[in-house]
C-alpha cells in the first residue's frame, strides 16, 4: 500500500494500526523499488505495479491543488 500525505504531516501510528490492523513500517529502498517500480524519493502514486492500493491522507484536503514532489 502507498499512503500519500502532506510533506509536513506525521503518521499517527495508533490510528494507522486501528484502521489497518497492523503496525506501520518503512520499507527498505530495494523493496520499495520492487513493489512499486519507483526508487525512494521518487515514488509516484500513478502507474504502480498491479495490486498496490493508494490511500490519500486527510492532510491533503487543505490544498486546492496537490503536486507530487
Amino acid at each position: 500500500m502507498l499512503i500519500v500525505r502532506a510533506g509536513d504531516a506525521r503518521m499517527d501510528n495508533a490510528r494507522y494500526k486501528a484502521f489497518f490492523q497492523t503496525e506501520a513500517r518503512m520499507l527498505p529502498p530495494q523493496e520499495v523499488l520492487r513493489l512499486v517500480r519507483y526508487p525512494v524519493s521518487g515514488v509516484c502514486p500513478f502507474a504502480l505495479n498491479p495490486g498496490v492500493k493508494v490511500y490519500l491522507d486527510q492532510t491533503l484536503r487543505r490544498f486546492q491543488t496537490v503536486f507530487q514532489a
